[in-house]
Order: structure tokens, then sequence, then C-alpha cells
């Protein structure tokens, strides 16, 4: 059922042909994602062909802060960004509750090419962000899952964008590469005919203490739910039921905070052995940067009691892995062999210090980078620079020639 891609058209980016050379300060290598200093990463093509620690072999390489894997942004509202930071006197229901609040309201009224174009630009900001997958509720009256494919060609082609339509989409299933509801509690006799076959089937779930209380956990597995976004009600033991049966939940705690929600159970979910991915849910109040929602997990996580290296090192794999698995992807990762689908920092001696010089290199691998932007990307064979430094690097890249040297 999932729609084949369209081709990119890429503004921003260059096909890659020849080598790329990092020395990066400090890098997430393997699928582990541990934290390492002085590390000489070589991509060849769209293909990373030596990772090393400690030192480089002779030859130019461009020298920068960080270097991570691409994130996964398992949960957004694109569309919302067609109108920023509206209605910011408004209860979350009155905002988004469908059909008549105010979003699907504004949604409607709105020209079909000024929706389009709103998905595209919070997809272009998600993958300056170090994104490299999205996943996208499509709400009916933003077009739908076709909407999203037509936005999609408007990016900088990094990001995998898959869109999750529901029951109502003016174009059925074709178009959607999974389902996602607003509530479970809105398909009491199950999903119709042609939305119960994909794999991602994902939900909101006690977002609020009332839809806890009707039931949304119990009916979200009645209608075979298998990714929860939100979370924020569930108890101890519903996170050890939903855990027991492989299912997922997505947290976005900067939306929660936002909305007035509550305050997501991140201890619990990290001891109930429960599969987490991170979202930052409506592009109008929170930017599509999972990189901040990650941080606020890490930051809750404290308050709750989970403290040191394992709660950190558990988030980094929420953000960094979470999504792309929910996805059926293999996570990217820095390590041989692998194609590359790296971000790249390049930032001022004094902050790359605070995470080279870190104690708890995981912990500040988080707080660190969640207030930085990257220079440039390297994804699906192509290379993205976003200052004329790193235009450079891109440039030396596609005509094969080494990295430049410097500082």
């Amino acid at each position: 059922m999932i729609a084949p891609k369209p081709s990119i058209n890429n503004p921003g980016g260059m096909e890659l042909e020849g080598s790329l050379r990092l020395r990066a300060a400090f890098a997430l290598i393997g699928e582990d994602l541990e934290p390492a200093l002085d590390v000489c990463i070589e991509v060849e093509g769209s293909r990373i062909t030596m990772v090393r620690r400690g030192g480089c072999p002779s030859g130019d390489y461009h020298r920068v802060s960080a270097a991570t894997p691409l994130a996964a942004n398992a949960h957004v509202h694109s569309a919302d960004y067609l109108t920023p930071d509206y209605g910011t006197s408004l209860d979350l229901e009155e905002l988004v509750s469908p059909p008549q609040g105010l979003k699907h309201r504004l949604l409607a009224r709105a020209p079909r090419g000024e929706v389009v174009e709103a998905s595209s630009k919070a997809y272009r900001l998600a993958e300056a962000s170090g994104v490299g997958l999205i996943l996208d509720f499509r709400e009916p009256a933003a077009g739908g899952c076709r909407a999203s494919l037509e936005a999609s060609r408007r990016t900088y082609g990094v990001a995998e964008i898959l869109p999750l339509g529901r029951p109502g989409d003016p174009d059925g299933p074709r178009y959607c590469s999974g389902v996602g509801l607003n509530s479970p509690l809105d398909h009491p006799e199950g999903l119709p005919e042609g939305w119960r076959g994909f794999s991602i089937i994902s939900a909101h779930v006690a977002e609020t203490k009332d839809a806890r209380v009707k039931g949304d956990f119990e009916a979200a597995f009645n209608i075979g739910v298998n990714v929860m976004v939100h979370g924020v009600h569930l108890t101890r033991k519903d996170l050890e039921e939903a855990a027991s049966l492989g299912a997922w939940l997505v947290m976005c705690p900067r939306s929660n905070l936002w909305h007035g929600t509550g305050v997501p159970p991140v201890k619990d979910a990290i001891e109930a052995g429960i599969n987490v991915a991170v979202g930052t849910d409506n592009a109008a109040w929170s930017t599509p940067d999972p990189k901040q929602d990650a941080a606020t997990l890490l930051y809750i996580a404290r308050l709750q009691g989970a403290r040191g290296h394992a709660a950190a090192s558990w988030v980094l794999k929420a953000l960094y892995s979470g999504g792309y698995v929910i996805a059926g992807r293999n996570p990217p990762a820095i390590r041989e062999g692998y194609e590359a689908m790296i971000a790249v920092y390049t930032m001022p001696s004094e902050r790359e210090w605070a995470l080279t010089a870190a104690v708890d290199k995981h912990s500040a691998a988080i707080k660190v980078l969640a207030g930085e932007k990257p220079s440039l990307i390297v994804a699906r064979g192509r290379c993205v620079a976003f200052n004329s430094l790193s235009l450079r690097t891109c440039t030396h890249y596609k005509s094969g020639r080494q990295g430049v040297g410097g500082t």
C-alpha cells in the first residue's frame, strides 16, 4: 500500500561523485551511538568507507566540531506550519479537535497550494535541523497524503517523508505510507476497508487525561494501533502492557508542555522497557527539530528520578534509531560500509569544548547539539550546505577532489 516516492526536485543539494574527508572533534559512532573524540570519517560517493579514532591517515581532512547520524522525527503535523503560533489563548481541543478546531477550519479555507508550501517549508526546516526521516500525520483538511507527496518534491532531498493518512482522506489510502489517527475512539467498529493492512498504524493515545479515562488506550489495541503518540497519561501498568505487545510510543514533550496536557512519563517508560521514538507534533507551535524534544526528555527524566548515563543513552537511541525502526528502515550509523547519512556541525570553540570536555558525553551530545544546526548534511547521495564554507566542501566533494584542510 505504500505509494512510490516521487523524484525529488532538490533546490539545495549536489549529487555526489567524489570523496569527502572529515575530522570530527566529536562524533556518535556505530549502532550504539558511542561518543568518541577525534574521529576521522571518509565517504566515497554515498558510502562510508572509513571511521577511525585518534588521528587520521595522511591526506587533507576538513576539520569539524561534530558528526552524528541523521535523527528521525517520528510524529509531526507539517501542514500546521501554514499559520505559525496562532491561537495561543486557546486550549488543545479548541485548536486541533477535528473537524471544528481552529486548525482544521484554517486548513480547509486555505488554497491547496499554500497548504502544500507550508508542509514543504516544515520539511525543509526539519531537514536543515539534521532529520533524515519524517512521519507526517496528514489531516483530510490539509489535502491528505497526496499533498504531502507534492510537498516532498520541494525539499533538500535529505529526509524520507512518509505520510500517514486517516479515513476521510480525499484520495483514500492510495498515496499513504501508513495510518495516522486523531484518536482510536473515532473508530469503535475498527478501521474501514483499505486502511487495515499498513505496517504503521499510529494514533494519538492518552494525550489528555480525559482521553485516557474514556479508554483510548484499550481502544487503540482493539483496532490494531501499534504506534502510540504522546502517552502523557499512561500508567506504569499501561506502559508495561504496551511493551509486552511490542508497541511503540512516540514522545513529543515540548507539545505536551505548550498545550498544557501534562508531563510524559519518561522514567516509567524507561523502566517499562517500551520502545520509544521522538516527535515534535504540531509544526505551528514546535519547530520540527526532534533534537529539542530529546533534550526536553532528558530534563524530564532527571526531574522524575531517571538520571545518569543510562537515561541519556536511552534518549539518544530514541532520537537516532526509534523512528527508523517504526518505519521498517535500518537506522543510520557512522560505521564503515553504511550509507552516509551524516549531520556535520561547525561551532565556536567554546561550544565544541562543551562536547569534548564533558564527563558525561552522552548527556552533552543531547544538550549541546539541541541548540545547534548542521553546517552541512550528507544524505541519500547528496551534499547539502548551509553556509559558504560548507558549500565549498560540498563542491570539492562533488568534483571528486579531497576535502579541504584547516580548522
